[in-house]
Order: structure tokens, then sequence, then C-alpha cells
């Protein structure tokens, strides 16, 4: 008895790992190999902790949280499926945000924003690169495939003319950072060529820094590394 359960043991084993290899390794359906994709998305609104240094004194240091509202991302995607599973990604995004708040909390003492939430100015503009592997599941169903993903890049964003609306203070500058990304979305089949891609990305950044010179001082503004939401939808074609 004891031989015969180990030996249901092992012959289970070996099914259940002849299934996962047949899974993870089949081959892509025909003509479902390589895509191009376009989304379009959104950030969702998160608070960003930012230093802020004057050199005119201590009283312009402190932390603001910034909190942008929506803004807009244009992504071009290429992707290509080595099997059934798994598929590979590149892509280039740019993305605009000019709507936002400033809440000035601790530091700036003897400042009448300090404590206070102001509307803010200027746009942010954000570039970035980045590649992913995803892994999907067929299983669930045959329109409607579910799928997880991790990628990482580089964005670089440019301020242009960032500050308190009103105010004699505004960043102008860009700097580039890291990015690591967490997604999870579902592909909904159109047509033997089409896919609906609706995506959501957790965006980790490392920390950036901005300078500014005008008339009255030199001006630093630092962006602590943090984590960003995003959702997007987008349209697949498979080319071959």
């Amino acid at each position: 008895m004891k031989r015969m359960a180990i030996g249901l043991i092992c012959a289970f084993g070996l099914v259940s790992e002849a299934a996962a290899d047949r899974w993870l390794f089949e081959a892509p359906e025909p003509g479902r190999r390589a895509y191009v994709e376009m989304h379009l998305g959104t950030n969702l609104p998160a608070p960003v902790d930012v230093r802020m240094t004057n050199s005119i004194g201590a009283r312009f240091t402190g932390d603001i949280d910034m909190r942008s509202k929506l803004g807009g991302v244009l992504a071009l995607v290429h992707g290509y499926y080595p099997t059934r599973r798994i598929h590979l990604e590149t892509s280039v995004a740019y993305g605009q945000f000019t709507n936002f708040t400033m809440r000035f909390k601790n530091g700036f003492a003897g400042n009448p924003d300090a404590g206070r939430k102001r509307d803010g100015t200027g746009q942010i503009h954000m570039f970035a690169a980045t590649a992913a592997a995803f892994y999907d599941f067929p299983e669930v169903s045959e329109t409607i495939v579910p799928f997880v993903g991790l990628g990482g890049g580089f964005a670089h964003m440019k301020q242009d003319g960032v500050g308190k609306k009103g105010g004699r203070f505004l960043i102008s500058d860009s700097d580039t950072f890291g990015v690591l990304c967490l997604m999870a979305g579902v592909n909904i089949t159109m047509t033997e060529k089409v896919d609906l891609s609706l995506r959501y990305s957790g965006i980790f950044r490392s920390e950036a820094e901005f300078n500014d010179r005008n008339a009255a001082a030199s001006f630093r503004s630092e962006m602590q590394a943090g984590f960003d939401n995003a959702v997007s939808v987008g349209f697949r074609y498979f080319y071959r």
C-alpha cells in the first residue's frame, strides 16, 4: 500500500509537471505572436512628497505634499509572444500634468503658506521608456484573458514653471530617474487580429532633483522616492 501511494504521488507529480510545461511552453496561436499597441490612460491622484529649499533663508525650506489631479498619458507598445502564456513588451510613453495642488507641511517658518493648501501652476511633462514581461491566464476564458506583469526602465520629468500659483519662485528644470512597474489587467479578444486591453500599473519611482535660479534666489526641489498609480485602455493589433 505504501509503495502504491508513493507511486501515485510520483505519477501525479509527473502529470502536473507535464501539464505545467505544456501550458507554459505551448506555442502561441497562429497569427497572434507579434503585436503593436496604443494605450491612453491617466494617473490616479496621489501625493508626491517634495523637499523645497531656497537660498534666501530657512523660512523657505520645508516639505510640500504635491497632489496631481487627473493627467493624460499616451503609450506606444511593441510586444511578442514566445509562448502562449508569456509575452514581452517594450514601450515608450508621454504624460502631461497641469492640474495639481500644493500643501505646505512642516518647515516654512514665518511663511504665510505654512500649513496651507494652495493651487499649483505650471506644467509637468513625463517621458518614459520601459521593458516588461507578462504572464497570461488563457485557461480562464477564450475571449477574456487576465494577465500580470513586471517591468522597469527610466523616466524623464520636465517641470515648466512649477510652483505655487501667483508665487515668485517657480521651478523650470528636468531630471531622469528609475521606475519599477507592477501591472495587472485583462485582454479582451475583439477579432482575430484585434484585442482590447485594460490595464492597471503601480509605479515605484526613485528620487529626482530639480533646480532653478531667478533674480531673487537659487531654488531647489527634491522629489522623494514614492509610488504612483495609473489606469489605461488600449487596442492591440497582431501583425503576425
